[in-house]
């Protein structure tokens, strides 16, 4: 039973440990919400990325086009979800609370098994 809390507790922080190597280690631009023509910023998060417009438009590759797809179907779920929450409230439920509940319970499932 130890070796499955070990396992268990290691795979479930692994993304964690991931998350802070990948935020403290990369070089990255300074955050900022103006558009800018060489790189994504904030203003692609949260108006429109004009890089990808501009390349879909040019090259409309079909994994383009279901990301497309994908992207449009999740603002437009966003802006009309039937509860009534925002973006912000949204994003908390589904990736702090359902993902992460989610996937504990489907990694302990799969644990439970090893011999």
């Amino acid at each position: 039973m130890l070796k499955r809390i070990v396992i268990f507790i290691s795979l479930v922080a692994s993304p964690f440990f991931f998350m802070v190597l990948v935020n403290e280690l990369a070089n990255v631009p300074q955050q900022s919400s103006k558009y800018n023509k060489e790189y994504c910023t904030w203003y692609c998060h949260n108006v429109t990325c004009l890089h990808f417009k501009a390349s879909y438009n040019k090259n409309p590759t079909d994994f383009k086009k279901q990301n497309k797809k994908i992207f449009d179907g999740y603002v437009n779920g966003l802006h009309g979800n039937v509860l009534g929450l925002n973006y912000k409230n949204i994003n908390l439920l589904v990736f702090i609370i359902l993902y992460p509940v989610l996937g504990s319970f489907s990694l302990w499932n799969l644990i439970k098994r090893l011999k």
